[in-house]
C-alpha cells in the first residue's frame, strides 16, 4: 500500500501521521484487470499559501494543473505490476516555508508513483526526478525541473521556466512571456511555442539543427559543428536560453487558436 509518511514519525499500517498544517487524507486501493496491475492511491488536500512545492525522487507521470482554487489536491498512485509487491512510500513535510514530497523505495525497487492534481495560482513548483514525465498546465509562478530521463511538457506558461533534462525532450508553450527562460536537454529535442507578441532575446544552440516557424528571428549559423541562433523578438526584454546538445530545437509562433 502506498503510504504517506512523515520524516519523524510513521504510523503502522497504511498511513504515516502528519506534521505541520492540517490536511485531509483519503486512501483507496483498486485492482485493474487484464495484467492485474494494482493501484495503491492516496490523495492529499492542503493549504499552500503561496509556498513552493518540491517533489523529489519521482519516477512516474506527474500531471499538475494550476487553477483558481484555495487548496492544493494531489493524488499519489503507486503502480504495482501483476505479481509485484508494493514498495513505495511518500514522505511529506507540510510545515515551514516549503512543502516537500519525496518518494522512498526499497533497494532495487522501481514501482512507478504517479502524481495528479491541482494547485492554486501563484504556487512555485520544483521537480527533481529520476525518470518519467512531468506535465504542468497554466503555471503562473516559477517551474523548475531537474530530470535524468524523461519528458517535460509545459503549456500555457506565464512564468519563469528552468527545465534541465539529461535524456529526453522538452516542450514548452507560453500564454505570455513574463520572465527569463532557461531550457536545456543533453540528449533530446526542445520545442518552444511563443505568442507573436512575445518580447525576448533568444540565444539557442543545437548539436543537430534549429528551425524557426512564424517568428521574426534570424537564420541559424553553423559554428564548429553546431547550429546557433541569437536574435530579438519585440523589445527583447526577457532572455531565453535554449540548449539541445545532441538534439534539435524548434522555435515557433503559437497559433492564435492553439490549445497548447
Amino acid at each position: 500500500m502506498l503510504r504517506l509518511l512523515l520524516v519523524a514519525l510513521a504510523v503502522s499500517g497504511l498511513m504515516g501521521c502528519r506534521r505541520g498544517e492540517p490536511a485531509v487524507v483519503e486512501t483507496d486501493t483498486t485492482l485493474a484487470l487484464g495484467n492485474a496491475e494494482q493501484l495503491n492511491a492516496s490523495t492529499r488536500t492542503f493549504t499552500v499559501g503561496g509556498r513552493p512545492i518540491l517533489f523529489t525522487r519521482l519516477n512516474g507521470t506527474v500531471e499538475i494543473a494550476v487553477k483558481d482554487t484555495a487548496e492544493a489536491s494531489l493524488r499519489f498512485t503507486e503502480r504495482v505490476p501483476g505479481g509485484g509487491t508494493p514498495d513505495a512510500s511518500v514522505t511529506d513535510i507540510l510545515a515551514g516555508p516549503q512543502v516537500r514530497f519525496t518518494v522512498e523505495r526499497g533497494e532495487g525497487q522501481t514501482n512507478p508513483v504517479d502524481v495528479q492534481g491541482v494547485v492554486p495560482r501563484g504556487t512555485p513548483l520544483e521537480f527533481r526526478t529520476d525518470a518519467g514525465t512531468v506535465v504542468v498546465r497554466n503555471p503562473d509562478a516559477r517551474v523548475t525541473v531537474r530530470m535524468q530521463n524523461g519528458t517535460v511538457q509545459i503549456s500555457g506558461a506565464r512564468a519563469e521556466l528552468v527545465l534541465d533534462v539529461d535524456n529526453g525532450t522538452v516542450d514548452a508553450s507560453y500564454a505570455a512571456l513574463t520572465a527569463p527562460q532557461h531550457l536545456r536537454t543533453r540528449n533530446g529535442s526542445i520545442a518552444v511555442y511563443l505568442p507573436r507578441s512575445a518580447s525576448a532575446t533568444v540565444s539557442a544552440r543545437s548539436g543537430v539543427r534549429i528551425d524557426v516557424e512564424g517568428l521574426d528571428l534570424p537564420a541559424p549559423r553553423d559554428v564548429q559543428g553546431t547550429q546557433r541562433l541569437t536574435g530579438g523578438l519585440g523589445t527583447g526584454r526577457y532572455p531565453m536560453s535554449l540548449l539541445a546538445t545532441n538534439g534539435s530545437i524548434l522555435i515557433a509562433a503559437l497559433p492564435a487558436d492553439s490549445s497548447r
